[in-house]
């Protein structure tokens, strides 16, 4: 729980430097948007701890922020 809070704060954090992209989501949805970004994100990082690291970080964190657009655009 400690890692998905403290991810949940790092989201926060982004979508409050780009509010434009919670625009047209209800304010009730956000809480719950964000917890499926956090649980799809780690989701992924595990399969990648999985796979042995294959992937550099920087691809990693790419590959991390085409999932949480993918998310996002699915809700509009």
């Amino acid at each position: 729980m400690l890692l998905s809070d403290s991810y949940v704060e790092v989201l926060r954090q982004y979508y409050d430097d780009y509010s434009y992209l919670l625009d047209g989501i209800p304010s009730d949805y956000i809480e719950y948007v964000m917890a499926a970004n956090v649980g799809s994100s780690i989701s992924v990082l595990v399969q990648w701890i999985k796979n042995n690291k294959r992937e550099s970080p920087e691809d990693m964190a790419e590959i991390v922020m085409h999932q949480l657009l993918s998310n996002y655009n699915r809700l509009i």
